[in-house]
């Protein structure tokens, strides 16, 4: 199912409906899954929606015949970024092409690294809608490339240090 059916699925679901009418504020904000060094899908699409007021993120996850929800938490940003929007009429890459962009660079953009398995999140990031692709290196970096979810074309790239070594 296309991440438009599964979002409309969820809107349908009367988890959701009980949900929004305590939340009217709340929009949706991200879809999230962890992939495999290959960038195959490791988990279901979660879906989230932040409430501005309180600063909290609700995530919904498909369950046999329905949507789970997990309980509202803090969301993962610094202090003076918001959390954006996520319109889905301006996502025209879908998934797999995303990951297909991402995969076809790795090699070039990260050479020296051996990448172990990640996440991907589809947001919009300083009103850019974007497949946010994160890897953890054997060497405990992790790696990111941001993939344009309208064109397809690598956004940006950068490998960041997870651990500070203290000299």
């Amino acid at each position: 199912m296309n991440l438009q059916g599964l979002h409309q699925s969820l809107v349908k679901s009367a988890i959701f409906k009980k949900w929004r009418a305590a939340h009217q504020e709340g929009y949706l904000s991200h879809f999230f899954s962890s992939v495999s060094t290959q960038l195959q899908q490791k988990t279901a699409w979660e879906i989230g929606y932040f409430n501005p007021s309180p600063q909290k993120i609700t995530v919904f996850l498909p369950a046999e015949r329905s949507f789970m929800i997990k309980q509202e938490d803090d969301v993962f940003k610094a202090e003076t970024s918001t959390v954006e929007r996520l319109e889905l009429e301006a996502v025209a890459t879908d998934f797999e092409q995303a990951a297909k962009a991402c995969q076809q660079n790795l090699a070039s953009l990260f050479p020296q690294d051996s990448l172990g398995d990640g996440f991907v999140v589809l947001q919009n990031f300083l009103g850019k809608t974007q497949w946010n692709f994160t890897f953890v290196t054997k060497s405990l970096k992790f790696a990111n490339v941001k993939v344009n979810a309208a064109s397809g074309e690598i956004d940006s790239h950068q490998l960041v240090e997870a651990v500070r070594r203290e000299k």
